[in-house]
């Protein structure tokens, strides 16, 4: 039996405080494969424990590109994960599915540990 890969995306965030509960936030990301990644998201925090941490829950568009290639695909994606606010970042993780338009597929596989800049 073969060992699955993994492909690792390494990215920009940016989030923006519509209210307590909800923020939008856009991100640019490399990965590996040369992969290339942007995209916005809505979220909205189900449960605020005082601000720190919340429970979010997001939904989103993006594209992403193989570069040297005319591999691309538009994504829509679910979210739901845990932050920490730390003064203007944020600390998260959580669990990703997207699925891709062009290839009419679902990658259930996708895990996000990372930091959000607050705008």
């Amino acid at each position: 039996m073969e060992a699955p890969s993994y492909s690792k995306l390494y990215s920009i965030n940016g989030k923006y405080d519509l209210s307590d509960r909800q923020a939008v936030q856009a991100q640019f990301g490399l990965g590996t494969y040369d992969i290339i990644y942007f995209g916005a998201d809505y979220l909205y925090n189900v449960f605020l424990f005082n601000k720190k941490p919340s429970v979010f829950l997001a939904a989103g568009l993006g594209y992403e590109a193989i570069r040297g290639t005319k591999a691309n695909d538009i994504i829509i994606n679910a979210q739901v994960g845990l932050e920490y606010e730390i003064n203007k970042f944020s600390p998260f993780v959580g669990y990703k599915p997207k699925y891709y338009f062009e290839a009419e597929g679902i990658d259930p596989s996708t895990i996000m540990i990372g930091v959000r800049y607050r705008l």
